[in-house]
């Protein structure tokens, strides 16, 4: 992930990337059909993880880049 996508997305409750105008330019086709599938949706996730533990530990780097961020 991007700071962009980290920032309005994966810390927004309820929020997903895959539905935002940005994924659609760069992952659905000429004929309105995703590329690549469609799974989970950002926000639940992050919440499900304080039920396991009461810290949570992100560490991520977007595909291609050398350096990513941890939080």
């Amino acid at each position: 992930m991007n700071k962009d996508i980290i920032l309005n997305y994966f810390l927004s409750v309820g929020s997903s990337y895959r539905y935002s105008d940005a994924w659609a330019k760069k992952f659905i086709d000429e004929n309105k059909k995703s590329r690549i599938a469609r799974t989970g949706k950002f926000g639940i996730g992050v919440l499900t993880s304080f039920l396991i533990g009461s810290t949570v530990m992100i560490k991520t780097r977007r595909l291609g880049e050398k350096l990513g961020f941890q939080f």
